[in-house]
């Protein structure tokens, strides 16, 4: 049995793995596009470069949704706030937290949010399961690519280290780990 589901695993990682190969073939025609429109208008600001400028922002936020729902589409949806909080120790990551916050760092395609400015903030939701295995990955917040990328950047790092889960009097149960992301822009 444990080795049926541990085949199940590494089909449907690598999957969700072929999935993220197609984010730079996303990322390659977005920036075909912004090129074409810096060409078109150079240095000039013009309402019609921006609208331009949003139609492929649009086409970058439903391409990497699109990519995500793929990976996604096969695994089982939890309501995450069914889930109890109540446990007895945290769920944590093999090199503490900020080992965790580095990683992701580390691996968050900061160019994927070109042309962003200001503030933007997301909240990170998942579920860490029995065995530490995170699935029903959502990010919450002000910018739909900022979001995807925070979703994108869990999958590349999946496969990088590993949660212990959280604990309820000594037994292992599931848990829904949040995690504020917070980025300027200028």
């Amino acid at each position: 049995m444990k080795k049926g589901i541990s085949i199940i695993s590494l089909f449907l990682f690598s999957f969700a793995f072929a999935q993220l190969s197609e984010i730079p073939k996303i990322d390659k025609e977005v920036n075909k596009r912004y090129d074409a429109i810096h060409k078109k208008y150079r240095k000039k600001q013009s309402e019609e470069r921006l609208k331009e400028e949003a139609e492929v922002y649009a086409y970058k936020a439903a391409a990497y949704k699109n990519a995500i729902e793929n990976i996604q589409k096969n695994e089982i949806k939890v309501d995450l706030n069914s889930i109890s909080n109540d446990f007895t120790k945290e769920a944590t990551f093999e090199s503490e937290i900020f080992g965790f916050r580095k990683l992701f760092m580390e691996n968050f395609d900061t160019s994927s949010i070109d042309g962003e400015r200001g503030t933007l903030k997301s909240i990170l939701i998942f579920l860490i399961d029995e065995k530490g295995e995170i699935s029903n990955i959502n990010a919450e917040g002000n910018d739909a690519v900022f979001n995807y990328q925070a979703i994108l950047t869990l999958y590349k790092i999946l496969d990088k280290g590993k949660f212990k889960p959280a604990e309820k009097d000594g037994i292992a149960v599931k848990s829904v780990f949040r995690m504020p992301l917070t980025m300027n822009f200028e």
